[in-house]
């Protein structure tokens, strides 16, 4: 009998959380000290809307507006957060933050997945490569292909130089319970982009338990449909997700996750089963405390949202020195402090691929005015004519302009302008916030 390591907390964390909610009213103005930012639609949403804190941190998303008739027309998508699954308000919390803003019944959960993170053991390790290389196998599951990489950073331990299977995954893209077993740690770093982590509130909770956090992996089960999961006889409600994490995931753990060495005979059922995490060890993680990591960098956090804010106007778009060096000032932030995650939450790109955006704007915005030669005459003009409005406008008709296109509207920096030519300091400041 193999002996199985039972001396470290093996921390189980939900990542992934989405419920499927009633909404019983019109979702009203965000809590104090947060604000609405309102995305472009989905192919099965019409509206998105997102709730940041007064950090400009995301806190959650709410999808509702449904554009199919097959979905029940009050029916919402309620997406919480990555990091405010970790610490702070807590789930429940968040849920919390959206009752101050509508009535709402939870139907159930659209979706969840629960991590499981370790010090892989040298026997876990040796496991981890068998699988990769084909020596065992999980019980009825379908292996994808291994990702490997040599891995010679400095900081990676010494059982891990070399050739490593970093990302192994099991369970078809159609099946509703899908697996993952992978090197967090490289996951965090490479992320980041420099020599600091992504998502930095995870390492906090692995200090938190007394994890060596150059050498933590992360077995995850993604559970899709859950609506229709049952636990213990039962069907799965949030409210017992909440409860009863652990014991959920040592129940798919011990019946949907059996690891066997194979014999080589095509009668697999004298196939030894092989002993992997010790599940008296996995305790919930659910409320971990409040990580400082990002309190520490509200400065920066401020300043990015300020930079990003500049960079959108017209005149530093079409200001191509002031434009470039403030790209290369946010790039540093970004690199300096490791906050590559939360400028993703912020503008749904990578630096990279928003930075590309940017360009193509202001190419488009100086097209423009070399055509029109007069710019805000033109910009008034289009916005005029995109708005369906030719006659002079009051305050009444741009609000019902505004919230009738707030999710739809692809471009809205004409908009912005016209708002501005009106005089209506308080709708360009909420128009700020829409991302194409």
């Amino acid at each position: 009998m193999v002996a199985v390591d039972m001396t470290q907390i093996i921390p189980l964390s939900v990542d992934w959380l989405a419920l499927t909610l009633r909404l019983n009213s019109r979702i009203g103005s965000a809590p104090a000290g947060h604000t609405w930012a309102f995305y472009s639609s989905t192919n099965v949403w019409n509206s998105r809307w997102c709730l940041f804190n007064d950090h400009g941190e995301k806190v959650f998303t709410i999808l509702f507006q449904p554009k199919s008739h097959v979905i029940a027309s009050d029916c919402a998508l309620f997406e919480v957060a990555n990091e405010w699954l970790y610490h702070g308000l807590g789930i429940t919390g968040v849920v919390g933050l959206l009752r101050q803003c509508c009535d709402f019944d939870i139907l159930g959960i659209s979706r969840f997945d629960l991590a499981a993170d370790f010090n892989p053991s040298p026997r876990q390790a040796g496991v981890i490569k068998r699988l990769a290389r084909g020596d065992c196998y999980v019980q009825k599951k379908q292996n994808r292909v291994p990702w490997w990489q040599s891995m010679t950073d400095p900081w990676v331990p010494e059982m891990w130089r070399g050739e490593v299977p970093f990302d192994q995954s099991w369970g078809h893209k159609t099946t509703d319970i899908k697996w993952k077993l992978y090197y967090k740690t490289k996951e965090l770093r490479d992320n980041a982009g420099s020599s600091t982590y992504d998502k930095p509130y995870i390492v906090d909770m692995w200090r938190d338990v007394g994890l060596e956090e150059n050498n933590v992996w992360r077995l995850e089960v993604a559970v899709h449909n859950a609506n229709r999961f049952e636990f213990m006889g039962e069907r799965l409600t949030f409210d017992r997700l909440m409860h009863s994490g652990s014991d959920l995931f040592q129940s798919l753990y011990t019946s949907r996750f059996t690891i066997r060495a194979r014999q080589g005979h095509v009668d697999r059922s004298n196939d030894r089963a092989v002993p992997f995490l010790p599940v008296g060890a996995i305790q919930g993680q659910f409320k971990c405390r409040r990580s400082e990591t990002i309190a520490e960098h509200n400065g920066s956090l401020t300043l990015l949202r300020h930079l990003v804010a500049d960079i959108m106007t017209e005149q530093v778009l079409l200001n191509e020195p002031v434009r470039e060096s403030l790209l290369s000032t946010i790039e540093v932030i970004l690199e300096r402090d490791g906050l590559h995650s939360y400028f993703r939450s912020l503008v749904e790109l990578d630096f990279d691929g928003w930075r590309e955006w940017i360009r193509v704007q202001a190419y488009y915005y100086g097209q423009d005015d070399i055509m029109a030669g007069r710019t805000e005459t033109t910009a008034m003009e289009m916005a005029m004519i995109e708005a369906g409005l030719i006659h002079d406008t009051t305050e009444d008709e741009l609000e019902a302009y505004k919230e009738h296109r707030k999710v739809t509207f692809s471009d809205d920096a004409f908009y912005r302008r016209y708002c501005r030519l009106r005089h209506l300091e308080n709708l360009s400041n909420q128009i700020d916030n829409i991302r194409s």
